[in-house]
């Protein structure tokens, strides 16, 4: 059990959206989804936008605020459950000072992993090594994944600078083929994930605004992700705009 000073922040693999029908989950790491309406979107929502996490006392605190007319014991009892449902399915994770010290050590290390992958990539594109750079990207990116997290690669993707140069004219082309043509030689199967990641890094490094985009559907269950250029798919079918609902643009 969490003490009365853990931090509740969301899972290292979780990106989510909120709108006012409720809030959508997505757990990258083992590929579920979840909707949460009502107090508990409520509850969500303010726990997705604290940077520091959230201890239920302060929770419980907004909430009676809030709704004056339930009693806290009920509000306290209500956010202890909704908890502790969240950390059991590994949504949130109650976080102590020393957890927090980790997370600061893990970003250091995703910033000098960035910082190698950026030179790396800039010595390897002056000398049209596009596909090698991309198989190397996303041999980098999976391993990050597993040694790191999700979260890590969000901030390393979101610290990805885009180098101040006049873009090739078929720049975009060159790339999404790279990464596809790094893909099928890759021993093992790379994701929409992995591959995204890598077009939008090697976008930015030639002096293209990329972002990568990721969502997700409800019915049927599905989680995907894109790059986009000036708002136009780069490297999918245009009509995956319309299919899922935007989780996360890094």
């Amino acid at each position: 059990m969490a003490t009365a000073t853990a931090q509740f922040t969301p899972s290292p693999n979780i990106c989510s959206t909120s709108d006012e029908d409720g809030s959508t989950i997505l757990d990258i790491q083992h590929d579920k989804i979840y909707s949460v309406i009502g107090v508990s979107s409520l509850i969500w929502r303010k726990l997705a936008d604290s940077t520091n996490g959230l201890a239920a006392h302060s929770i419980v605190d907004d909430l009676s605020e809030r709704f004056q007319d339930v009693s806290r014991r009920k509000i306290e009892a209500d956010v202890s459950q909704l908890l502790e449902s969240l950390r059991s399915k590994g949504i949130i994770v109650a976080e102590g000072r020393s957890d927090r010290l980790r997370s600061s050590f893990s970003q250091r290390i995703s910033r000098s992993i960035g910082a190698v992958a950026r030179l790396s990539s800039s010595l390897l594109f002056r000398i049209r090594l596009y596909t090698f750079t991309a198989f190397l990207g996303i041999a980098s990116v999976n391993l990050l994944l597993r040694i790191l997290g999700f979260q890590t690669l969000c901030e390393t993707v979101k610290s990805w600078p885009i180098r101040d140069r006049e873009a090739i004219p078929d720049a975009r082309q060159q790339v999404c083929e790279a990464v596809k043509r790094a893909a099928s030689w890759y021993p093992r199967q790379s994701m929409c994930l992995q591959r995204s990641v890598v077009a939008t890094c090697l976008l930015r490094q030639i002096g293209v605004a990329a972002d990568l985009v990721i969502g997700c559907r409800k019915i049927p269950f599905g989680a995907h992700a894109w790059v986009e250029v000036a708002g136009e798919v780069a490297n999918d079918k245009k009509q995956v705009q319309g299919f899922y609902k935007v989780l996360t643009r890094l």
